[in-house]
């Protein structure tokens, strides 16, 4: 187990824990893999709350589909 510092864009650090190999996942590696993970914890989120729900889209294809939660994704 190490501990990881990063700088977040305000200036202020992270630091993560990870059970990675030093050499084989550099600080950068893993900060921007939380980066993405997060990301998509954040977008699961907005799809399992009430403010997006199936029963809102308005489309039945799938490029409206594709607009409708980009849509939603902006406001969020």
């Amino acid at each position: 187990m190490r501990l990881v510092r990063a700088e977040r864009r305000d200036g202020e650090a992270w630091i993560l824990a990870t059970s990675l190999v030093r050499k084989e996942s550099t600080a950068d590696n893993i900060t921007d893999a939380d980066t993405c993970r997060w990301r998509i914890d954040e977008f699961y989120r907005c799809l399992v709350t009430t403010h997006v729900g199936q029963g809102q889209f308005h489309t039945r294809s799938t490029g409206g589909l594709h607009h409708e939660i980009s849509a939603q994704w902006r406001l969020g």
